[in-house]
């Protein structure tokens, strides 16, 4: 009688496990995936080099402002003087050249912006692959994905062929939280 409830007792707790709830399961094939998104997101050393070069280009796109005053000032001072006299020529001139030279100065900051945040977030997931290839042969995972972002909404700047579009690249459509190595891949590029 006792061996029959003992029996019983495994049964029942086997069959439990078995429907209890499936996100909880260990992986069969050791697959694990890292949200990207989240890892540049929270990586704080990231963040702080955003900061320094958005700080490094402020001063200069300031004093593009300023420089737009004081041109708009001049052309304001500009109508008050004869066209056709020489003193009118000369700072026509200098208003055009000054608004063209202004123009390039500020495309030419654009683009470096642009190139250093560009070459930050590769130098960023640069480290973030090396950590998840790290991080994969040290605990024997057989793959580590990159988790899917969450399908964009639709609006006036998402189209649905631009949904479409991100759902037809992804290769992971639902991830299982339990199988989240994003603090891991955290720790590791935070050590260095």
């Amino acid at each position: 009688m006792r061996q029959t409830a003992i029996i019983l007792f495994l049964l029942v707790a086997l069959a439990g496990s078995v429907f209890a709830d499936r996100t909880a399961a260990d992986p069969m094939e050791g697959v694990r995936y890292v949200d990207v998104q989240r890892v540049l997101v929270e990586w704080e050393s990231l963040q702080q080099q955003g900061e320094v070069i958005q700080a490094k280009f402020k001063a200069q796109f300031e004093s593009f402002t300023q420089q737009r005053v004081g041109l708009e000032d001049a052309k304001l001072d500009l109508k008050m003087l004869d066209p056709t006299s020489d003193s009118f020529r000369e700072a026509s001139f200098q208003i055009k050249l000054g608004e063209e030279t202004l123009r390039a100065r500020a495309e030419w900051a654009s683009q470096s912006l642009g190139a250093e945040q560009t070459a930050a977030l590769e130098r960023a997931m640069r480290m973030i692959h090396e950590a998840t290839q790290e991080l994969g042969s040290r605990e024997g995972y057989s793959s580590i994905l990159m988790a899917p972002n969450t399908v964009p909404p639709l609006g006036e700047n998402v189209s649905a062929n631009d949904v479409l579009n991100d759902m037809n690249s992804r290769w992971v459509m639902w991830r299982n939280p339990n199988y989240d190595v994003t603090d891991e891949i955290l720790q590791i590029v935070r050590q260095k």
